[in-house]
C-alpha cells in the first residue's frame, strides 16, 4: 500500500467520523443538558430531530452545489462551519439550536457530496465506501460510550466542544487533498443519457424510502434507546455503554455489505437478513431485562442497523447511470429519507407516555416489515434498470 493510499483512506476515516459523531453524542447526556440550560422537555425531544429536517431540506440542494463548487471545496466549508457550531451551542439555550441547526446543515454536505467525493479520486469507491461506513460506526459507538463519563470528569460543555477537534483535523488533512478525475466501473461517463429527472423515477422513490424507514428506525432508536435500556433495569452509564456497542455491532455489515452488495445473487439474502435481524431484535427488546441476553439482543439489532443503512448507500452508486447523477440520488434519497426520518425521534417520545415502549417497539416491527418489503421490490427493479442499461 503507498503513502498516498495510507493518506487517503485516513482522510476517509475522518470524514465518515464526522457524519455522526456530533449527534450520537448527545442522547446520552440530554437530560444532562436539559437542566443545565433549562431547556423544556418539548424543546429538548427536538434537539435530535434538528440534524434530521436540515439532513431532509438541504440534501437536493447539497448536490448542486458540489456539482457547481467541486465536492471538496463544499466539504472544507462544512467542515469549517462544523467545528464553529459545535464549539458555540453549549454556551445557551437559543445557542444549542443555533449550533445544532449549523451541525445538521453541514453534516448534510458531507452525507450528500462524500459519495461523489470518492467516485471523483479512486477507483476503489465500494470499498472506500465500507470504510467510511465502519469510521462512522465506530466514531459513533465511541461518542455514545464514552460522552457520559467524559462530561462526569470535565463537564458536558468540554465533551461536546472536544468533538471539534476531529472536525478541524479533518479540514486540514482535506485541504492537502488534489482533485482527480479517476474512472468508476459501474457508472457511465457524464455523456450517458438520461430519461427524465431523478426525482421523476419509481425506483429511486423505493430507495429513497427505504432509506427514510430505516432511517425512521435508527434515530428514533439512537435517541430513545437508552431511556429503554434504563427502563429494563440498566444504569444511565452502562445503558450509553450499551448504545455504544449497538454502534460497534453495524461494523461488520458497514465494512462487508458494500462489497456483498455488488454480487447480485447477494441482494435479495441481504436484505431479508435485516428484516430477519430487524425482527429478532425488536422482540427481545420487549420482552427481556437487564443482563447479558438484552446487550446480545442488541448487538443483533445494530447489525441491522448498520448493514440497512449501507446498504442503501451502495445502492446509490450501483443505481447511478452517470457520476452525475450519483449526486442527483445522493440527495434526493437523503431529502425524502431523513424528512421521514426527522419525526421519528419526536413521535417516539410523545407516543412512548401514552402506549409504552413495547406498543412502540411493536411499530417499528410493521416498519422493519416495509423496509425489507421495500429492499425486495428495488432489488427486482434494479435488475430490471441494469438489464435495459446493458442493452
Amino acid at each position: 500500500m503507498t503513502k498516498n493510499k495510507i493518506y487517503f483512506g485516513t482522510l476517509v476515516v475522518l470524514l465518515g467520523a464526522n457524519l455522526r459523531l456530533m449527534i450520537v453524542a448527545i442522547p446520552p447526556i440530554l437530560s444532562t443538558i436539559q437542566k443545565s440550560l433549562n431547556i423544556p422537555s418539548s424543546i429538548s425531544g427536538v434537539l435530535m430531530s434538528i440534524p434530521l429536517i436540515c439532513f431532509g431540506v438541504f440534501s437536493a440542494f447539497s448536490g448542486s452545489l458540489g456539482k457547481k463548487f467541486g465536492s471538496k471545496n463544499m466539504m472544507l466549508a462544512a467542515l469549517g462551519l462544523m467545528t464553529i457550531g459545535d464549539l458555540l451551542r453549549v454556551y445557551s439555550d437559543w445557542l444549542m439550536i443555533l449550533g445544532t441547526i449549523i451541525v445538521g446543515l453541514t453534516i448534510t454536505i458531507l452525507n450528500v457530496l462524500l459519495p461523489l467525493f470518492l467516485i471523483e479520486n479512486t477507483n476503489q469507491v465500494r470499498q472506500m465506501t465500507g470504510v467510511y461506513s465502519v469510521s462512522m460506526g465506530v466514531w459513533a459507538a465511541l461518542g455514545s460510550a464514552v460522552v457520559v463519563p467524559i462530561a462526569n470528569a470535565v463537564g458536558w460543555q468540554m465533551a461536546i466542544q472536544a468533538l471539534a477537534v476531529v472536525s478541524l483535523v479533518t479540514a486540514l488533512l482535506l485541504t492537502t487533498t488534489k482533485n482527480s478525475t479517476k474512472g468508476y466501473d459501474n457508472v457511465e461517463t457524464e455523456k450517458a443519457i438520461i430519461t427524465g429527472t431523478t426525482w421523476r423515477q419509481p425506483l429511486i422513490w423505493i430507495l429513497a424510502i427505504f432509506t427514510g424507514l430505516q432511517s425512521f428506525i435508527y434515530y428514533g432508536m439512537l435517541t430513545w434507546m437508552p431511556a429503554i435500556l434504563v427502563s429494563r433495569g440498566f444504569s444511565v452509564a452502562d445503558a450509553g455503554a450499551i448504545v455504544g456497542l449497538v454502534q460497534l455491532a453495524g461494523l461488520p455489515g458497514s465494512f462487508f455489505v458494500p462489497i456483498w452488495a455488488e454480487k447480485v445473487q447477494l441482494r435479495k439474502p441481504l436484505v431479508i437478513t435485516f428484516g430477519l435481524t430487524y425482527l429478532i431484535g425488536f422482540i427481545g427488546l420487549m420482552f427481556l431485562q437487564a443482563g447479558i441476553l438484552l446487550v446480545l439482543d442488541t448487538v443483533i439489532l445494530g447489525f441491522a442497523f448498520g448493514g440497512a443503512f449501507v446498504y442503501a448507500l451502495s445502492m446509490i452508486t450501483i443505481s447511478a447511470r452517470s457520476t452525475a447523477e450519483v449526486a442527483d440520488i445522493s440527495g434526493m434519497t437523503q431529502t425524502v429519507g431523513y424528512l421521514i426520518a426527522a419525526v421519528s425521534p419526536l413521535i417516539i417520545g410523545m407516543l412512548h407516555q401514552f402506549v409504552g415502549w413495547n406498543i412502540l417497539i411493536v411499530g417499528l416491527i410493521i416498519i422493519a416489515a416495509v423496509v425489507t418489503a421495500l429492499g425486495l421490490v428495488f432489488n427486482v427493479g434494479l435488475l430490471k434498470r441494469m438489464a435495459i442499461r446493458s442493452k
